[in-house]
């Protein structure tokens, strides 16, 4: 009769270290898009991750995000910015506590006005996903994290509506882009896909890659902007072909890329002028 509880708290216990694993990879692949000091990001795909783990695993995994914000803030601020472990800490536990409450707080709004943990189950659970789960629950996070670099000194009031910002819609957009993925990864049947599907499905991406990158890099020198469309025929591909998955997938490669080449000073959507300054400074400082 033990070991059923046994079985099911080991198990419990993976989950968490799971996600605090993928916590902190994700978080750190987003810091590559992060504005100095590196705490907010234009793009946050460890948010999107907490959300789908607390949508698929339960309320009880959120020490995971946690964990894995701890060692994430905590490899910004101890190791590469030499901030003490005594002053880091305080903080680190503010900032994970508002990475906890963004994620538990979209759950519960998913659960609450739904009933259900599927954000594309019908119209009503995409509104309440994109407004509430994303958008207003993001604000936790932004909060927390402007208010305590601040107060820790590493940021100033006069950067305060840039850093808010940026946090803010770095959350809300990892959350749009990665939670949707998984959610639909994670109901797919073990034989949904058949081989020759894969190799169409690898064909796809390689082609949206190439397209992605003649539109919004340099590639081949300045481009048009009603060449900008070019990724929209492949877009209706992804659909027709692979319905929700290759719609959510191929929109979320197109907005990494297009907001990858923006920053680094390419594509249609970047304008000339001191935001180039700006902007090249960021993508450094990142790396």
């Amino acid at each position: 009769m033990l070991e059923q509880p046994k079985y099911q708290s080991r198990k419990h216990l993976l989950h968490i270290a799971g996600l605090a694993i993928s916590y902190f990879i994700a978080g750190r692949l987003g810091t590559w898009l992060a504005m100095p000091p590196g705490y907010s990001t234009a793009l946050f795909p460890a948010s999107g991750i907490a959300l789908f783990a607390i949508l698929r695993y339960g309320y009880k995994i959120w020490p995971g995000i946690l964990i894995g914000s701890l060692f994430l803030n905590g490899s910004i601020s101890v190791l590469q910015q030499g901030l003490s472990l005594i002053k880091f800490i305080p903080m680190g536990l503010s900032i994970g506590l508002g990475a906890c409450g963004e994620a538990l707080l979209g759950a519960y709004f998913l659960y609450r006005f739904t009933q259900s943990s599927d954000p594309f189950y019908q119209v009503k659970n995409v509104f309440i996903f994109i407004v509430f789960s994303s958008g207003i629950s993001s604000l936790i996070s932004a909060t927390c994290g402007t208010f305590t670099l601040i107060l820790g000194g590493i940021s100033t009031w006069a950067q305060f509506n840039e850093t808010f910002l940026t946090w803010w819609l770095g959350d809300a957009i990892g959350i749009l882009v990665i939670t949707p993925i998984l959610v639909l990864l994670s109901t797919l049947p073990s034989n949904r896909f058949h081989p020759k599907l894969i190799g169409e499905g690898i064909f796809l991406v390689i082609s949206l890659i190439i397209v992605c990158k003649i539109v919004f890099s340099d590639w081949l020198g300045d481009i048009q902007d009603p060449l900008a469309f070019l990724p929209f025929p492949l877009l209706v591909w992804a659909v027709y072909r692979f319905d929700r998955l290759g719609a959510i997938a191929s929109i979320s490669l197109v907005s990494i890329i297009s907001i990858w080449e923006t920053l680094n000073g390419y594509g249609p959507f970047f304008i000339d002028g001191e935001f180039n300054c700006e902007v090249q400074q960021l993508v450094k400082f990142s790396f």
